[in-house]
């Protein structure tokens, strides 16, 4: 599932996850000097998947399982917390306290919680830290034609940046500008609008 560049060539890295496992890792992260990889984990014909994997230095620890149609598609650190993004049915762990439909998330080394006030519908499919705050690209709604999502995200505010519809695959900073990269309706395969400061 993981491979370590060693400074000559890869080699496999950690153990096996559980024999049979179908491993569909998307994402990974450092976030207090651990590894942690986000994605899909699931057992043949199981209906639910592991979703968030922590390597503890022996073996892959899970941190949260969720029911079908739930992955992580992004990992992120920014503001001391893991941020972590993508499409959520429902988390069955950890079993409490409930959380609400959001699709971001954020791990602060001991519990998952939901990242307010971004608790909405929809996918988020890139997170990308900027010195402006945390750059978030997906989609609103559960349709392809849905408003695409475009956010800066900072400790004490959300600023969206509409006018795109579909989806947003990748997200960065560059030269003052948010440049983003996916498949949108009525537009080019990229665009990019101007962040505030």
């Amino acid at each position: 599932m993981a491979a370590r560049w060693d400074g000559s060539t890869w080699r496999p890295f950690g153990t096996r996850i559980a024999p049979g496992t179908i491993a569909g890792p998307t994402s990974c992260a450092v976030y207090q000097r651990q590894l942690y990889v986000g994605g899909e984990f699931r057992a043949p014909r199981d209906t639910t998947a592991t979703l968030l994997l922590r390597w503890t230095g022996t073996a892959w620890e899970s941190l949260a399982v969720g029911r079908e149609r739930s992955q992580v598609y992004a990992l992120a650190t920014y503001d001391e917390k893991l941020y972590i993004g993508g499409e959520f049915a429902g988390l069955v762990t950890p079993p409490s306290p409930p959380l609400p439909p959001s699709p971001l998330l954020s791990w602060d080394g001991t519990s998952i919680g939901p990242v307010r006030p971004y608790t909405t519908e929809g996918v988020v499919r890139s997170l990308e830290p900027t010195p402006s705050g945390l750059l978030v690209g997906g989609r609103s709604g559960p349709s392809r034609d849905s408003p695409a999502r475009v956010t800066l995200l900072t400790p004490s505010s959300a600023q969206d940046f509409p006018g795109l519809s579909g989806d947003v695959f990748a997200v960065a900073m560059h030269d003052g500008r948010i440049e983003t990269g996916g498949s949108f309706f009525g537009s080019s395969t990229s665009s990019r609008c101007r962040a505030t400061n």
